[in-house]
């Protein structure tokens, strides 16, 4: 096998894409400007179509109304290479169903899914924003702080499909839109397991599946070992390209690409960018860790990674506090004293002393809340910084619970660190709606 090689600049999304795309279907798959033309006014069911808005190497996506409400969704039209193979149909509805299933606020949803006149459509929610390979185009590199919240929506909708045992096999930027409000979905659930199910390769077009850019070693190697820890890999690299505007692993062929996932070191992202911190990289790289066993085992990991890196505990909270109002207060003692006895003509006061308060010495530790003064402490923080909508449902055992909605992502972070600093909790709940 030959080493890797990286020829000429790192290719945008867009170039990648169109890379993938071109080498995955045949003339006669594409959706020729004839096609497309003919596909613009056409009325499947219930949908007008009324524009296309994409492609990629498994499909072309068109943007639709519906003809009885006034609702948008996303249409997309599967290869027609397809139709010539016959175990497609039967994977198409089985897994079509399951995708049904995902209600998430951080997965695009499956609304429908049909076959009219050979074609196969899926038809989803739409999204109004853009994808996240633009916004790192535009961009360069992301701030931490703004990759973070992005990872976390994109986390908690895998986590959601893990658990219903399904993988996505397919994250890429593309594959991440960012909606009006700044939250992040997962779209194109299960396309890849569609068409490729348990293969390694298209029946009908002998094309790889899935993006090199972002294939876990066991993708390329033992497609038929994918589990969610596969995603978590593409999760890393996610991370990596966000921080960094680069992707790791880049080259002048697939197999080359291939090469590099499967037997180069992953490059530490600080090299590329400085300002990342130690903590973060660190979970890029487990994440990226060639054995899966090696990796994050679930979502709930790196989540739980992410929380330690952004938050010190509270005992060192205040252990910090206390250390500052006790040397605050031996230094006022101390100009007292100085002026009492070292400044002629000043008399110390008169009158019965003063009791001073007693101070907390550094090491000794707070009374520990109960769960209702826990859930009120929090309630009067979140009030104060204007949460008005989010309420406390349950705190003990190391976890809170919390439900209601906020605006923004930034927003529900705040909420999330409020919560880990009043209550200690290794754990918290937000499963918020944006409003």
């Amino acid at each position: 096998m030959f080493p890797p090689s990286r020829v000429g600049a790192c290719p945008t999304e867009e170039q990648r894409r169109r890379r993938v795309f071109e080498s995955a279907v045949r003339p006669s798959d594409v959706d020729l400007p004839e096609k497309v033309a003919a596909m613009i006014g056409k009325t499947l069911g219930n949908l007008r179509i009324i524009a296309k808005i994409g492609e990629g190497g498994m499909a072309a996506v068109y943007l639709a109304e519906h003809v009885g409400i006034p609702r948008r969704f996303a249409v997309k039209s599967l290869p027609p290479a397809l139709q010539r193979d016959p175990t497609f149909r039967k994977r198409f509805y089985e897994e079509a169903q399951r995708q049904a299933l995902l209600d998430h606020p951080n997965i695009v949803q499956v609304t429908d899914f049909f076959e009219e006149a050979g074609q196969f459509f899926l038809v989803m929610e739409y999204v109004d924003g853009q994808d996240l390979s633009k916004k790192i185009t535009s961009k360069g590199k992301l701030p931490e702080s703004e990759a973070v919240a992005i990872v976390r929506d994109i986390l908690q909708g895998l986590r959601f499909a893990h658990d219903k045992g399904l993988a996505h096999r397919d994250m890429k930027p593309s594959n991440v839109l960012i909606d009006e409000s700044g939250r992040a979905r997962i779209s194109d659930f299960g396309i890849a397991v569609l068409i490729g199910a348990r293969e390694t390769r298209l029946t009908a077009t002998g094309a790889v599946v899935g993006s090199p850019w972002y294939m876990s070693p066991e993708q390329i190697e033992r497609p038929q070992d994918v589990d969610g820890r596969s995603d978590i890999y593409a999760l890393g690299i996610l991370l990596y390209e966000m921080l960094t505007g680069e992707v790791p692993f880049d080259g002048a062929s697939d197999f080359n690409i291939h090469y590099q996932q499967i037997k180069a070191s992953v490059p530490d992202p600080r090299e590329k960018n400085p300002a990342i911190s130690k903590d973060m990289a660190h979970i890029i790289m487990k994440a990226m860790a060639k054995d899966p066993a090696e990796r994050f085992q679930d979502c709930g990991e790196v989540l739980h990674a992410i929380d330690a890196r952004e938050t010190p505990s509270p005992r060192f909270k205040r252990t910090a506090i206390n250390r500052v109002l006790l040397a605050v207060t031996v230094a006022s003692a101390g100009v007292i004293v100085y002026l009492y006895t070292a400044l002629p003509g000043v008399a110390p006061p008169s009158g019965p002393p003063v009791p001073s308060s007693p101070v907390r010495r550094p090491d000794e530790a707070r009374p520990p809340l109960t769960p209702a003064q826990q859930k009120d402490e929090l309630l009067s923080q979140l009030r104060k910084e204007g949460f008005l909508r989010v309420n406390v449902e349950r705190i003990g055992n190391g976890v809170v619970i919390l439900t209601g909605s906020v605006d923004t992502s930034a927003q529900r972070d705040r909420v999330l660190r409020l919560a880990r600093e009043v209550t200690g909790a290794s754990t918290v709940e937000f499963d918020s709606w944006s409003k």
